[in-house]
């Protein structure tokens, strides 16, 4: 009961509406910067330089102008594919503007300019095959190879298109005719009406047409993203469920072996770094999969080196709050760097040890004191990152379901169970350094000295994965037996690749952290109760 009353005792005395003020504009401002890095971070577009209405303009004059004096034998399609995709070219143009985002609609817009200028170079071809005019035409002129770029001049496509093809035998000519007829008003329909399925109805036809003339199967990932956009009849590419689809692909083709550039051959642990990142990716695909079926976002962060294509939903920057350990133990650092000390320079310690209690009570009070004053902390910041994060991506996920991997199934559980159970876990290594907070104020006596050592290594801890993994400093690595670089014990739980790039020399199972964290603070409490006890108070 004592021990209760001294616990109460320390939040009394450390409590103050300044002090709560101050600690709520931190971590309001840590929140928000936290949020605004994600969305920099992982909203990157890639991005294209389309023409403006007044390049297509010119340029559909400036060809006019150079081949007017061409037989029409030649030329006659060409222009027809300008007519064409003109209106087109407008339409789109006034839809989504001069954008410089690699929009659907600007590769749709791309891709009709591309295939209908060889549509109408086709049926030039085979309406004149073999004529001599075109043969002689492509022998004086230089025909470059069609540019790939996102520029919807059709000229390059027309003119290689004849150079391509003139070769060609009539049943090869006939075979890419047919196709074209049937499928390039896909993309004008798509483009009309903003409708993101059709475009992607016609890529999946082309792919079902290449691989027919090549006699390859086709990948059942591929087919799989395909349909379901189809079937879904998504309008928008940025529709999370269109995203679901493309981020399902793209995990059947991800690496293994993104990052670990800079750790030595030889010395690497290759196959713990390989195994957990199958382990990851396998996850990511049964969450993924799942979240298609049941038309459902989930908040796994998939940007990487092959996978680009992802969204961020509410829970995406509601998880940020489980970074806050670091704030929230600079905090400490600060409040509570003299939690014993300034017993000793105030004199109180006198009065406090008067009291028929023993030493190791009023220490042990003070250790879970700063325990549970961290966990209320955290859940302060998170309560502040939900109100942020409501009012700025919105309050609706945040009260859907979590999906996580459960004896191999993909299970839906309340989601704040899970956070405050993910809190719960990531608070573990903040609470070692704070009983080394403890232990360094108890046994020097010294608020400065101990502050300044907690700031230290808790900079340290953030910075321990990036020095081991990206600069190359593996003599660090020793330190994965220490808690320092488990201070932000999300960014393993999360399976940061810097995290796992960092011990992989180590071949440390994931909660290893948690152990040595445990270990430490017991210890380190245990060593400080019993060289204070023993120690002679005098002042």
């Amino acid at each position: 009961m004592r021990l209760f009353q001294l616990i109460r005792c320390e939040f009394i005395k450390n409590f103050s509406i300044k002090r709560l003020i101050i600690t709520s504009i931190v971590l309001s401002l840590c929140c928000f910067g936290l949020i605004k890095f994600e969305e920099f971070y992982g909203g990157g577009k890639e991005i294209t330089e389309p023409l403006s209405i007044n390049q297509f303009h010119k340029e559909y004059e400036d060809a006019k102008k150079k081949y007017s004096k061409l037989d029409r034998v030649i030329v006659d399609g060409l222009f027809e594919s300008y007519d064409e995709v003109k209106p087109v070219y407008e339409r789109t143009y006034q839809l989504i503007g001069d954008t410089d985002n690699l929009v659907w609609q600007n590769r749709s817009l791309h891709s009709f300019a591309y295939y209908t200028a060889q549509y109408k170079a086709l049926k030039q071809l085979k309406e004149n095959y073999q004529n001599p005019l075109i043969k002689n035409y492509l022998e004086e002129e230089k025909i470059e190879d069609e540019y790939y770029g996102i520029s919807h001049s059709v000229e390059p496509y027309y003119f290689s298109t004849l150079k391509r093809f003139y070769d060609k035998s009539i049943e090869e000519i006939d075979r890419e005719l047919l196709f074209l007829e049937k499928n390039v008003s896909l993309l004008k329909e798509s483009l009309q009406q903003n409708a993101y399925y059709l475009s992607e109805k016609f890529a999946y036809n082309y792919l079902i047409f290449e691989s027919e003339k090549r006699a390859l199967p086709m990948d059942k990932p591929v087919v799989e993203r395909y349909q379901y956009i189809i079937q879904n009849k998504i309008m928008d590419e940025n529709d999370f469920r269109a995203v679901n689809a493309r981020e399902y692909q793209s995990l059947f083709y991800a690496r293994d072996s993104s990052g670990i550039s800079t750790l030595e051959d030889g010395y690497v642990n290759m196959n713990f770094y390989y195994q957990t990142m199958r382990k990851e990716r396998s996850k990511q695909k049964k969450i993924t999969k799942y979240s298609m079926d049941h038309g459902l976002k989930h908040d796994l962060y998939l940007k990487g080196d092959n996978i680009d294509d992802f969204y961020l939903s509410s829970k995406n920057f509601m998880n940020l709050g489980l970074h806050l350990g670091l704030v929230i133990m600079f905090l400490s650092a600060i409040y509570h760097a003299g939690i014993v000390a300034k017993e000793h320079d105030k004199g109180t310690v006198k009065l406090l040890l008067t009291k028929p209690i023993k030493r190791k009570t009023i220490l042990l009070s003070k250790i879970l004191y700063l325990i549970f004053d961290t966990y209320l902390l955290w859940i302060l910041g998170s309560f502040i990152m939900f109100l942020i994060v409501g009012f700025y991506s919105g309050f609706g996920d945040l009260f859907t379901s979590k999906l996580v991997i459960c004896h191999d199934k993909v299970v839906e559980i309340n989601y704040w169970l899970w956070y405050f159970k993910e809190l719960f876990i990531c608070g573990i290594p903040i609470c070692c350094f704070q009983v080394i907070l403890f232990g360094l104020s108890a046994l020097t006596l010294s608020t400065s000295f101990t502050a300044s050592i907690v700031s230290i290594l808790t900079v340290f801890s953030f910075m321990i994965w990036f020095l081991i993994s990206q600069l190359g400093l593996t003599f660090l690595s020793f330190l994965s037996y220490t808690p320092i670089p488990y201070l932000d014990y999300w960014m393993i739980r999360y399976n940061s690749r810097y995290y796992l790039e960092s011990i992989v020399r180590e071949n440390l199972f994931s909660n290893y952290g948690i152990v040595i964290s445990l270990v430490v603070a017991v210890g380190c409490a245990l060593i400080t109760i019993f060289v204070y006890e023993k120690r002679d108070i005098k002042n």
